[in-house]
């Protein structure tokens, strides 16, 4: 596979800061991300074991020029959780922390590249500040909220000793079945899911997420089509709130993307309580019709021929609509 020319690397994080200041760009933000991002190189391995040997035994100037070689790294994945209710500047913030803590605990021996290592810390930071401001938002039982805490607590301990969190690690971390790590992860991640997530779907990474792009119909792409794509993929995410009330409560109830708050006995409730009783995947067409059909605008059950018509309908139109 050829290599992707500097050029284009830079207009992957051009549209990437883009993305992400969309709607709020503080000068001096912007200033930062896009000039301290592009200013500085990536480093080769050699330079980077260099450093970071330097940095694991405390040097300061170590661990900062290994932090403004890698400042890219946090645009990316905040840019995922810009639609969260959380600020640019504070996901930001959030993703620097996290790379400032991979740059002192960094331990080349380990034998991966920087850029792995600290992209685990850049998440985990943005990721558990998101999951706390929801949690403030949406009321949760207690024992699920302390599984969620012993949940980030093993992940941290694990990226603090070099490990990669996987569903194995944390099971073992926290003495639970890999089955129970995966259900918890999944409820973690419906949180982050109400606009996208920074993770892919596989679980075994010890993160996972549903990205509302995935409406889109999936396919091989060339590295400029997915970047002329970026635009297309965050006018998806921003559709879903417009659309008809029941069209939209189908499209979150299939594709597990919560509403913020709801009241019992609404259509958001009947929508949130489904996805939220759901452990196996998204709930079915009939699921759906039975569940949430008497809260729609027909006002009783649905048949699974009606739900599924729905949910094509809809798709489609937001296709027409991002395109």
């Amino acid at each position: 596979m050829p290599k992707t020319s500097p050029w284009r690397k830079a207009w992957a994080y051009r549209t990437s800061a883009q993305a992400l200041f969309e709607h709020e760009a503080p000068t001096l933000a912007r200033k930062l991300y896009f000039e301290q991002g592009l200013s500085h190189r990536l480093l080769t391995p050699e330079e980077e074991r260099r450093l970071g040997r330097k940095a694991l035994k405390g040097d300061k100037a170590a661990q900062h020029e290994l932090v403004a070689h890698n400042l890219k790294l946090v645009v990316p994945v905040a840019r995922h959780y810009v639609y969260t209710g959380v600020s640019p500047l504070d996901l930001l913030q959030e993703g620097n922390i996290g790379l400032m803590e991979a740059a002192k605990r960094f331990d080349p021996r380990k034998g991966f590249r920087f850029s792995t290592y600290a992209t685990w810390w850049v998440r985990h930071h943005i990721s558990r500040a998101v999951v706390d401001r929801l949690r403030r938002e949406v009321r949760i039982p207690l024992h699920t909220e302390q599984a969620l805490n012993e949940l980030h607590d093993a992940r941290e301990y694990l990226l603090k000793k070099g490990v990669e969190p996987t569903v194995s690690a944390l099971a073992e971390r926290m003495g639970k079945e890999p089955d129970k790590v995966r259900k918890l992860i999944s409820f973690e991640t419906r949180f982050e899911s109400l606009s996208g997530s920074a993770y892919g779907e596989d679980y075994e990474s010890g993160y996972a997420g549903k990205k509302v792009e995935d409406l889109l119909p999936s396919r091989e792409a060339s590295p400029e089509e997915e970047l002329l794509a970026e635009r297309t993929k965050w006018r998806v995410r921003r559709l879903i709130p417009m659309l008809p009330r029941d069209h939209e409560a189908v499209i979150r109830a299939r594709y597990l993307i919560p509403y913020r708050r709801s009241v019992e006995g609404t259509l958001e409730h009947a929508v949130n309580l489904l996805i939220h009783e759901n452990e196996t995947g998204k709930p079915t067409h009939r699921e759906i019709g039975e569940r949430v059909g008497p809260f729609m605008s027909a006002g009783r059950v649905l048949v699974r021929e009606r739900i599924r018509q729905i949910e094509e309908e809809t798709l489609e139109k937001m296709r027409k609509k991002a395109a």
